[in-house]
């Protein structure tokens, strides 16, 4: 298979999972731009607990701007609260609330619901490789934009 050919098929399932998830996230009553952040902070903050900016930025693989502008829109919709950070004045912690709790849990159920669609056929072999190879592709990328 040519590189061009995987790069566009990449590119391919890339976009088709991500109209696939725009359409579930606005039926729980997400709004999404381009990189899904929503979906992301929810994820990471129903995973990890209560969290810095910076550590929610570096989880969800967002430019911290970018993440300031999608808090304050989660906050006013009630899907997060900032609370100071108990070991720094400058600090906040970001946690869910009980919406945003349930926002994540409906998150986390449509993303496992698309993964198994997504890898759907693939034998326990070919998920292990494929993972390495993603692993593979994306150590090059970081090594190459450092």
């Amino acid at each position: 298979m040519q590189k061009k050919e995987i790069r566009e098929r990449m590119d391919r399932v890339v976009n088709l999972r991500r109209a696939a998830l725009r359409t579930e996230f606005a039926s729980i009553g997400l709004t999404l731009g381009q990189g899904q952040g929503e979906p992301r902070i929810l994820r990471a903050l129903r995973a990890n607990g209560a969290m810095t900016q910076r550590a929610l930025a570096d989880a969800c693989f967002l430019e911290p701007a970018t993440l300031s502008r999608t808090l304050d829109r989660m906050e006013s919709a009630g899907f997060l609260a900032r609370r100071p950070h108990p070991d720094s004045r400058r600090a906040f912690l970001i946690d869910l609330t009980p919406l945003g709790q349930e926002k994540a849990d409906a998150v986390c159920a449509r993303l496992a619901v698309w993964d198994e669609e997504l890898l759907a056929g693939f034998s326990e072999e070919e998920l292990e490789w494929l993972r390495d190879a993603l692993r593979r592709m994306n150590d090059n990328l970081e090594r190459n934009t450092r």
